[in-house]
């Protein structure tokens, strides 16, 4: 301050004094504030973001809560991951209809959001009916599975597709016990995924419902 607004500052009463000061140092106050408050908010961010440890895409059947529970956080509690720290990014209600189907705008946007989440990476499973898995296995999406996953097949409710590029689960069995799904589902890992291993295991825990 200068001196003359030391004197006036002086002769004020202490309210005044206050109002004083937060007229004076109101712009530097507030930026001060501002810088603060982006600091917190960047910290929280870091603090609460979770890493994604899998892409899974459930396409052409309805998932309801409980098996979407199962899908996504009852894996990573299975896994031994922490759900605090780690997430599977679990797409539903995405519809795939044939080329002289009726397409509707719904199922125009999920064709869309797929491609994009498979270029992006975003997407390491796909859990389908046969109708989706016959336009995956057109775009080249799936990859022929290892004979590592094949192998331990639970005999009866579950057979490798003739392409070798998924495992059919039949009979509602492993994690879709009881899920109230009609047909086949079709598990696969798509192509260009970044957590092969992950994945593999995930196909498994669908299959046998634990690791």
């Amino acid at each position: 301050m200068k001196t003359e607004e030391k004197k006036v500052f002086r002769s004020l009463s202490p309210k005044a004094r206050v109002r004083y000061i937060l007229d004076y140092y109101k712009l530097p106050l507030f930026l001060t504030a501002l810088v603060l408050l982006i600091c917190v908010s960047v910290i929280h961010a870091k603090m609460s973001r979770k890493d994604a440890v899998l892409g899974v895409a459930a396409v052409n059947f309805e998932a309801g809560p409980v098996l979407t529970r199962k899908l996504s956080s009852d894996f990573l509690t299975e896994a031994g991951i922490d759900p605090g720290r780690n997430k599977i990014n679990f797409a539903g209600k995405l519809v795939l209809t044939g080329k002289d189907e009726d397409v509707s705008g719904y199922a125009y946007a999920s064709s869309l959001k797929i491609i994009a989440m498979i270029e992006a990476r975003q997407m390491d499973v796909a859990i389908m009916n046969e109708k989706a898995y016959r336009i995956f296995l057109a775009g080249n999406y799936l990859q022929k599975l290892d004979p590592k996953i094949t192998a331990s097949l639970p005999k009866d409710n579950a057979v490798l597709s003739e392409e070798g590029k998924a495992v059919i689960c039949r009979n509602n069995s492993g994690i879709f016990r009881d899920s109230g799904i009609s047909g086949d589902l079709y598990l696969g890992i798509i192509s260009n995924t970044d957590h092969p291993d992950t994945a593999a295991s995930y196909l498994h825990y669908l299959l046998h419902g634990h690791l």
